[in-house]
């Protein structure tokens, strides 16, 4: 749990920071500072990432601080397909749940049974299959 609340606020802070450049960017568009045709564009490519990286990365994991607290995991079993190289998520059926990856690691091949949390498909716990 602790974990994925860290987890949870890196993402939040890499949002702000993002936001806040976006913002230093278009005031000075705003204020015809920019001398260059690259600072014009910036803050639309900035809102793109933001709105992106919102969609993919921060709003999924913020649905999903509900079930983490409540201990509300949804449970699937399969057949481990890969571990990522710095083992921070496995991938089952062809999506990948995301773990801790200070704690232990299946290998792949494994038939497991795993706890998750549906938006953010990050994995708290994981056991053999019986």
């Amino acid at each position: 749990m602790n974990y994925f609340f860290a987890n949870l606020g890196a993402h939040v802070v890499m949002m702000s920071l993002l936001i806040f450049v976006c913002c230093i960017f278009a005031d000075k568009v705003r204020r015809r500072k920019s001398n260059r045709i690259i600072k014009y564009f910036l803050p639309v490519l900035l809102t793109v990432i933001i709105v992106i990286y919102g969609i993919f990365i921060v709003v999924p994991r913020m649905l999903d601080i509900r079930v983490v607290i409540n201990n509300n995991y949804s449970t699937l079993q399969g057949t481990v397909e890969s571990v990522s190289p710095l083992k921070n998520y496995i991938t089952i059926n062809g999506v990948n749940y995301y773990k801790n990856p200070s704690k232990s690691c299946p290998e792949p091949g494994d038939k497991i049974t795993i706890r998750y949390a549906e938006a953010s498909s990050f994995m708290p716990e994981w056991q053999p299959a019986k």
